[in-house]
């Protein structure tokens, strides 16, 4: 199973429309929030994840992050 991780900290640069599409659209990737993946360089400037707990998605809109992720699901 794919494992997405978000910042909570970064929820409003993105990152929770990203999480609702994966819930939306692929609800077989695991979903989790936690305060913070210490990425605070990336984080208060674009949307970001940690996929599979080893690899950051980054991209400075929400459609080209969710572009990135749909190409590892």
């Amino acid at each position: 199973m794919s494992k997405a991780t978000f910042c909570l900290r970064n929820l409003k640069r993105g990152s929770r429309e990203i999480m609702r599409r994966l819930a939306d659209e692929a609800p077989q990737v695991e979903r989790r929030t936690v305060i913070c993946l210490d990425r605070c360089d990336i984080c208060i400037e674009q949307p970001f994840l940690l996929w599979q707990k080893k690899e950051w998605l980054m991209a400075e809109t929400v459609e080209q992050l969710w572009e990135m992720i749909e190409k590892r699901i």
